[in-house]
C-alpha cells in the first residue's frame, strides 16, 4: 500500500506576497531592479549583523556588486559572441577568482602582501 504525499501549496501571506510581486513586476518592469537593490541592502545588513563590522560589510558588498556586474555582462555577451570567446572569458574569470582566493588566503594567514587578518579582526 503506497501513500502519496499531497502537494504543499503556499497559503495566506506567502501567496499574497508572491502574487503582489508578480503583478508589480508585470506593471512596472523596473521593480526587478529595485528588488535587486533591496536584496543587496538586506545582504549588507546580514553581513553587519553576523560580523559586527561595517568595513567587512562594505567590502563584501563591493565584491558582490563586482561579480554581479560580471555576471550581467557575461549574460548579455553570451548571446552575441562566439563560443571560443565565451570559453576564454570563462577561463579568465576562473583564473581571476583563483588568484583572488590565493591572495586573500596568503594575506590572512601569512600577512603577505598585506596583513588583512589583523585589519579584518580589528
Amino acid at each position: 500500500m503506497t501513500t502519496e504525499t499531497p502537494e504543499i501549496k503556499p497559503t495566506g501571506f506567502i501567496t499574497f506576497a508572491k502574487d503582489l510581486l508578480y503583478s508589480a513586476i508585470a506593471a512596472v518592469p523596473a521593480v526587478k531592479y529595485a528588488l535587486g537593490v533591496a536584496g543587496i541592502a538586506a545582504a549588507a545588513g546580514l553581513i553587519f549583523l553576523l560580523l559586527r563590522d561595517w568595513r567587512t560589510a562594505f567590502f563584501s558588498i563591493l565584491g558582490m556588486l563586482f561579480f554581479m556586474g560580471l555576471r550581467f555582462i557575461f549574460a548579455g555577451l553570451s548571446k552575441t559572441i562566439p563560443k571560443a570567446a565565451q570559453l576564454t572569458f570563462i577561463w579568465f574569470l576562473l583564473l581571476l577568482f583563483m588568484a583572488i582566493c590565493a591572495m586573500l588566503f596568503s594575506s590572512v594567514f601569512f600577512q603577505w602582501p598585506l596583513p588583512l587578518g589583523k585589519w579584518a579582526m580589528g
